[in-house]
């Protein structure tokens, strides 16, 4: 759990340590990967069942969400230039901020229930969250914003709302 925080506290240098080290590669990835898998898939689906449609609408969101993730991780790899395991550890703890801001969204919207407009601007805070984070962790190793970026909106987001679409339409 210590290491989980770390890594969300510190995310930067935690990345850079993960990816010079490899005493540190092996302890992150036995001591947080798990919490931080969970965190982005738990919080995805809490997230969705405060949506209309309920749980079916949070299975939609995890498996849109997922198959945008599996695109963008190759893309990430060969933009960035770093290794796979690398852009993994990155993503997930992108992943656990952008479920920081929709676990503030669900739990307005358990409360409020806001409309489809104001659960847009949720989802959309996520990705620029997400993004941001991304870009800042990356950069420590040398990765430009640009690519990051680059692969950002065309193997994530374009990805992720074609799979939306597919499934029905967006969920908020």
């Amino acid at each position: 759990m210590l290491v989980l925080w770390r890594c969300l506290r510190d995310p930067r240098a935690r990345l850079y340590a993960f990816d010079t080290r490899p005493a540190v590669r092996a302890d992150i990835r036995l001591a947080a990967w798990p919490g931080l898998f969970l965190l982005a898939v738990a919080g995805t689906l809490l997230y969705g069942i405060t949506l209309p449609g309920g749980g079916a609408t949070a299975l939609r969101l995890l498996a849109a969400t997922s198959g945008s993730w599996i695109v963008f991780g190759p893309a990430l790899i060969l933009l960035s230039g770093r290794p796979a395991q690398t852009c993994a550890h990155a993503c997930l703890v992108t992943m656990v901020y952008g479920i920081g801001v929709l676990a503030a969204g669900g739990a307005a919207n358990s409360l409020l229930d806001l409309s489809p407009a104001w659960n847009a601007a949720w989802v959309a805070a996520s990705n620029v969250v997400m993004a941001a984070a991304l870009v800042r962790q990356l950069a420590v190793l040398g990765v430009p914003a640009w690519r990051t970026l680059l692969a950002w909106t065309v193997f994530l987001d374009g990805p992720g709302l074609l799979l939306f679409l597919l499934m029905g339409g967006l969920p908020c």
